[in-house]
């Protein structure tokens, strides 16, 4: 939950929900930009409550020991073992984080999505210049872009349930590589949100509406513009024409040049 809502101290107040049934457990943590909703199966006794993010950081340990919480009222108390001997901490109940509304009309996406957002991600940039690099920009025609103002991402193919380009926080809630294998995706958007339904994991996307984000696609040439020129002896040009229809990479144009050696090849 820290990494998702870029969370960096161990003693961040951010409120952390869980709900238990005989289902599972339900999480769920929200900032201005970014909500979650993880539900781990499972059963178990009923219950609710809310505490802060700060409390799973006392508690975090090393190995694998079972961690039990009990409500008193307003408090919750946290029990568990660290290196054998009984540990307790309390904390008091918060009010429950209030989640965006769940975005009715969503598309299936092919999983690979989770994959492109992930390199969206780790192009981007952590922190806003003029323009807004620490953003994604999902546009209507199925492109996902990001840059850092170096390097520039761009992955289309998609299909976005959208009519207009959309900017996004970088989260790197979107890199976890427990949503990389889910085996169904789905993604729609709200007015204000962007929401991701990936296996057991919800999330929403806070679109930001007032950002400027760079023309990435412009500095991308158009593949179909691309010409490349080789210089070759005579004996090497004439191998490389015979050659050139058993070659990977689709159809090839030649225009040879063999008034004077070295002859010209220029390939598109």
């Amino acid at each position: 939950m820290s990494q998702a809502l870029d969370i960096t101290s161990r003693k961040s107040p951010a409120p952390i929900g869980f709900q238990a049934t005989n289902d599972g457990i339900t999480l769920t943590a929200r900032n201005e930009t970014i909500a979650i909703r993880h539900i781990i199966p499972g059963t178990g006794a009923s219950g609710a409550f809310v505490i802060p993010l700060a409390a799973l950081a006392d508690c975090e340990g090393r190995g694998d020991e079972v961690v039990t919480f009990r409500r008193e009222d307003d408090v919750v108390i946290a029990e568990w073992r660290d290196g054998g001997i009984p540990q307790t901490a309390r904390h008091d109940v918060l009010e429950v984080p209030e989640m965006p509304a769940v975005v009715e009309s969503t598309v299936v996406c092919d999983p690979a999505l989770m994959r492109a957002l992930a390199d969206a991600v780790d192009t981007a940039d952590r922190e806003p210049t003029r323009y807004a690099i620490n953003c994604i920009q999902l546009r209507a025609n199925g492109q996902i872009l990001a840059t850092d103002g170096r390097q520039a991402y761009v992955h289309d193919g998609f299909d976005f349930p959208w009519n207009e380009d959309l900017l996004v926080p970088a989260s790197r809630v979107l890199t976890r590589k427990e949503l990389a294998v889910v085996p169904e995706l789905a993604i729609g958007a709200s007015d204000d949100w962007v929401q991701v339904r990936a296996g057991e994991w919800e999330l929403w996307l806070k679109i930001n509406k007032d950002a400027r984000f760079p023309r990435v696609d412009e500095h991308v040439p158009d593949p179909n513009a691309a010409t490349t020129t080789l210089q070759l002896a005579d004996e090497d040009a004439q191998f490389l024409i015979k050659a050139m229809s058993r070659l990977p990479g689709g159809a090839w144009s030649l225009a040879v040049r063999s008034t004077v050696p070295p002859s010209f090849i220029s390939t598109s």
